[in-house]
């Protein structure tokens, strides 16, 4: 029966060849309305009959091409094995629910394939949620309880942060960190598990993914594979937690390039490195190696060479050798024992040192800033403005803004630089240096201070506008 109403009903409209039903309103010839499309020998049914007869609901045909593709909902009432699937022929894009078996054309049901709810495609595929997303394997039986519910996997989590602070705190007794060095990344878990879990205050009493997180829980296992590469990144902490062992294992090497340091703790078993190929090198490019053993420091090798630059000092018990460049100092409260074949006081003789070689390195990154003559993006480039880029108090460079109003400098990333703008008029800006390559007009907030551009790119009514208006981007701040 058809169905209608201001802008809702359904729509199914006859096409050329198609029979109809058709009524006249009070009997009258003029007034006719097709109340009904019906089968006949040249228009079948979508799916073949009787063997089909479990199978129900509505399937379209691409228009103006009779064996062209179709789109179908299909409700299957088969016994013990039912399903439902909305599909689309275009790139054979479906969603199956239920005992699934192939559907396409009108021989209806085909072969099984499985059972539960499949989601295919043969283009691409996107799941957004804009508010969070929970993928688990988590068993809620006949779909019972709370959509979001999740206290396995909160309990998981808090119990791995809990974990994960615990052994923070024992390496910092032990002297492996300071500072609650670890402590930020433990932080931003606990902050991540309040968010997951939420505050209580959410909707109709559903508090969970008080943040839009993607959530992924299993109480069996999580597996990833693929046959290119897989890369991991996040743009504050990264922490991994495991109730059991960590294990690694690579075909290749393993490579760790680390900004700031480094700190590795074991609380009961020790660490083992073992190289069964190649050297093991250990360098402090800048500072010192420093190694303490509560009970024995053991080196044993074909050949043990020591040396030292300035001195080296063996100390043992209080008796101690002072070997430098002017002489062999030995001392001892007890007795000194010499045994040899020969004893031979003969000329002085030295041994060269080989000079070390310290290399050094730097993080080259660029930072960029553009100047508008409005606090928005809307504002004109001022181009031809001098400038003046201090680095840590210093003057590092001279110039002009380009003609889109931006200027771009290099900074090493790994010296945590200051970098300031001076301008014309004296004023002077800090700048938060970033890995940004241009400058963009969202940041141009400078405004008009008193610099007059040959150019004409800041006419004097903007002039008079902005004479005032300091950035608008608090990642640059005035500093008069």
């Amino acid at each position: 029966m058809p169905m209608a109403g201001k802008y809702f009903g359904q729509m199914c409209l006859p096409r050329i060849g198609q029979e109809v039903v058709i009524q006249f309103l009070d009997g009258n010839i003029d007034r006719p309305i097709i109340v009904g499309v019906v089968y006949n020998r040249d228009n079948m049914p979508p799916w073949h009959l009787p063997a089909q007869r479990a199978l129900a609901g509505l399937r379209s045909r691409e228009f103006g091409n009779d064996n062209g593709g179709s789109n179908h909902l299909v409700l299957d009432d088969t016994n013990g094995k039912m399903q439902a699937q909305l599909r689309s022929d275009h790139q054979s894009s479906q969603l199956s629910l239920g005992s699934i078996h192939r559907i396409e054309t009108s021989d209806g049901r085909l072969d099984a394939r499985g059972e539960g709810w499949e989601l295919a495609t043969n283009a691409w595929g996107v799941a957004r949620a804009n508010r969070g997303l929970l993928l688990t394997t988590e068993p809620r039986p006949n779909a019972t309880g709370e959509a979001k519910a999740m206290s396995e996997t909160v309990f998981r989590l808090n119990a791995a942060h809990q974990r994960h602070a615990d052994l923070a705190r024992l390496a910092e007794q032990c002297s492996a960190q300071s500072g609650n060095e670890q402590a930020q990344a433990a932080a931003a878990i606990k902050n991540q598990n309040d968010d997951i879990s939420g505050d209580g205050r959410g909707r109709a009493g559903f508090p969970e993914l008080a943040a839009p997180h993607l959530v992924l829980a299993s109480p069996a296992g999580i597996e990833t594979t693929t046959a290119g590469s897989t890369h991991v990144a996040s743009e504050n902490h990264t922490a991994v937690t495991t109730g059991q062992d960590l294990a690694f294992a690579a075909g290749g090497s393993m490579f760790a390039s680390v900004r700031q340091a480094i700190r590795m703790f074991v609380h009961k078993a020790g660490i083992r490195m073992i190289a069964a190929a190649g050297d093991i090198d250990v360098k402090a490019l800048s500072n010192s190696i420093n190694l303490l053993a509560k009970l024995d420091i053991t080196h044993t090798a074909e050949r043990i060479t020591l040396s030292a630059k300035q001195e080296l000092v063996i100390n043992g018990g209080g008796s101690y050798a002072r070997f430098n460049a002017g002489g062999i100092e030995q001392g001892t409260i007890g007795n000194f024992v010499v045994h040899a074949a020969r004893h031979s006081l003969i000329d002085p003789k030295n041994m060269a040192m080989n000079e070390a070689v310290f290399p050094t390195g730097t993080l080259q990154g660029k930072g960029a800033f553009h100047l508008g003559s409005h606090a928005a993006a809307g504002g004109r480039p001022s181009a031809g403005m001098p400038y003046k880029l201090y680095k840590d108090g210093a003057v590092v460079e001279e110039g002009k803004f380009r003609d889109d109003g931006n200027m771009v400098f290099e900074h090493d990333l790994d010296t945590l630089a200051n970098y300031e703008l001076e301008l014309a008029n004296g004023n002077r800006y800090v700048i938060d240096s970033g890995e940004h390559a241009d400058g963009h007009e969202v940041s141009a907030g400078i405004g008009y201070h008193g610099f007059e551009n040959p150019g004409g790119s800041i006419s004097d009514e903007h002039a008079s506008l902005e004479k005032d208006r300091l950035l608008s981007n608090p990642a640059y701040r005035n500093r008069r």
